[in-house]
């Protein structure tokens, strides 16, 4: 096959387009990783704590790997520090959006039950606050 001929164009942009696209659903699939991580009892952690344990797993997996290629240190080392941004940031954004997702949900919640408790209160099913019933 000859780099002339178009063949290798195409197969190189096929490559390019589905590789992109692997690494977008895998980019995806770590962001959705993410927000399962902020359902779990890691929520209840501060926030750049949680975060910096999950890039840190993110840093033990990847680099493990990586160092085991047999390659020159110098690319061994950019690959992991690639490596880990890559594994690292979409998971992270996944975790903080699951919290912030969480609080919005949390707070229309309180909001929703505070204005079904001043409805009841106002239609007088519920009865007078103890501090009513002393004046």
């Amino acid at each position: 096959m000859e780099l002339d001929s178009g063949i290798v164009f195409v197969l190189a942009l096929l490559a390019l387009t589905f590789g992109s696209v692997l690494l977008a659903g895998y980019a995806y699939f770590l962001y959705l990783a993410g927000v399962r991580l902020s359902h779990t009892r890691l929520r209840r952690l501060n926030r750049f704590v949680a975060m910096t344990l999950i890039g840190g797993a993110c840093v033990l997996v990847v680099t493990l790997g990586v160092l085991a290629l047999p390659v020159e240190n110098f690319f061994r080392i950019v690959l992991a520090i690639c490596l880990v941004f890559i594994h690292t940031q979409p998971t992270c954004v996944g975790y903080y959006a699951g919290i912030e997702m969480k609080r919005i949900e949390d707070s229309k919640r309180f909001a929703k039950n505070v204005d079904d408790w001043l409805a009841d209160w106002e239609c007088g099913s519920i009865g007078a606050s103890p501090d009513d019933s002393s004046q």
